[in-house]
């Protein structure tokens, strides 16, 4: 269980791998990232590529390429129900923002090598803030392969993945044979059948590795691997350690160091000013005391008018019994019809209640004059 890393490419190939234990962070700074995620081919150009824990991912062609690497358990503490959800490169608004602090991280790591720095702490919140996309259940990405044959296989995996799965089993599904079952997936995502069951089964159990107090045998189980020895054997595959010692050292990882893998970084000199000049932030956090806040400057409060279009309706109802106007200021009852006010008919008590409720609430009262010939009314 390492720290989070950092490092440029000059130039960069890989074969097909799940991203374990880790979600990654790549973009190129002369926009050249072509990468293949979940069986689907992009050209990243000069955007951000986020591979998530879980994810199959092959980057096919890469020049002067920056990865950042975080390990989940540095993730888990800004977000807790991290196994069950992903984060979303397409909804990713603050890509500039985030080129700047990965940029502004190796420039202060060129002379510290490794050291503790917020800007990861905020960028992993702008991930979280941003991408974050939750799921009911524990995050199994979805294949897009060019083969809709390989793309239903890979569903139903996902769909029985705590199942012990055989090749022999698909093959009698989906009526093929295993050896080509082997070549769909050789073909279209460059693993093998085993490799992509087993490699997804060790990234899904991480989940109740950290989460529970389950037994590591009982975990294998969940799994579905027929042995305990085998879950052993290909996790220290994966991860380099075994389920043990991973679950030992979870308690370990206190703080958020991170180190920067390239010793060399001038012959990107020109990049970083282009970027950090025109992307010249400040990240300095500045935290705001609410109650020994100080307003320097007083709004005007507002003036508020209750239209009545007919004084008569509220006289000769009881509704200015319940007028309660206590969380107004400035409240003024425009009445805009005052023809029948000169009316022998009116109701004495109702105008009196009414105008023992304006008074009482702090209402003024307001007459909307239509002519000279209602003021002499």
């Amino acid at each position: 269980m390492e720290h989070a890393t950092l490092c440029i490419h000059d130039f960069l190939t890989t074969d097909t791998q799940r991203c374990i234990n880790q979600v990654i962070l790549l973009f190129s700074l002369n926009s050249k990232l072509n990468i293949n995620i979940n069986g689907k081919q992009t050209s990243v150009e000069n955007n951000i590529a986020i591979i998530n824990h879980s994810d199959l991912f092959c980057i096919t062609h890469a020049e002067q390429l920056v990865e950042l690497k975080i390990p989940i358990q540095q993730i888990i503490p800004l977000n807790q129900l991290f196994f069950n959800c992903y984060y979303d490169a397409k909804a990713l608004h603050a890509q500039e923002y985030l080129k700047y602090l990965i940029l502004n991280m190796i420039e202060k790591l060129n002379t510290m090598n490794s050291m503790e720095l917020p800007q990861l702490t905020e960028l992993i919140s702008t991930l979280e803030q941003e991408t974050k996309k939750s799921t009911d259940y524990a995050y199994i990405p979805t294949i897009h392969s060019e083969n809709e044959l390989l793309n239903k296989i890979s569903d139903y995996i996902q769909k029985h993945i705590t199942q012990h799965i055989m090749s022999k089993e698909i093959s009698s599904i989906f009526y093929i044979s295993s050896s080509y079952i082997s070549i769909l997936f050789k073909k279209y995502l460059g693993i093998s059948f085993k490799h992509y069951v087993v490699s997804l089964k060790i990234a899904l159990s991480l989940n109740e590795l950290i989460n529970s107090n389950k037994t590591i045998y009982l975990i294998s189980e969940n799994m579905g691997f027929n042995h305990y020895a085998n879950y052993t054997h290909q996790f220290k595959y994966h991860l380099k350690l075994t389920p043990l010692a991973y679950r030992k050292k979870l308690n370990i990882l206190h703080n958020n160091p991170i180190t920067l893998l390239t010793t060399d970084i001038s012959g990107y000199s020109h990049y970083f000013k282009a970027y950090l000049d025109d992307n010249n932030q400040s990240l300095d956090n500045e935290i705001i005391n609410l109650d020994h806040l100080k307003y320097n400057d007083l709004g005007k409060q507002p003036t508020i008018f209750i239209h009545i279009d007919n004084l008569m309706d509220i006289i000769q109802t009881n509704l200015n019994q319940k007028l309660n106007f206590s969380d107004l200021t400035n409240c003024y009852l425009l009445i805009n019809n005052v023809s029948n006010l000169a009316s022998s008919s009116l109701n004495l008590n109702g105008i009196v209640n009414l105008i023992d409720a304006i008074f009482s609430n702090c209402i003024g009262v307001v007459i909307r004059i239509k002519s000279m010939e209602n003021i002499k009314k």
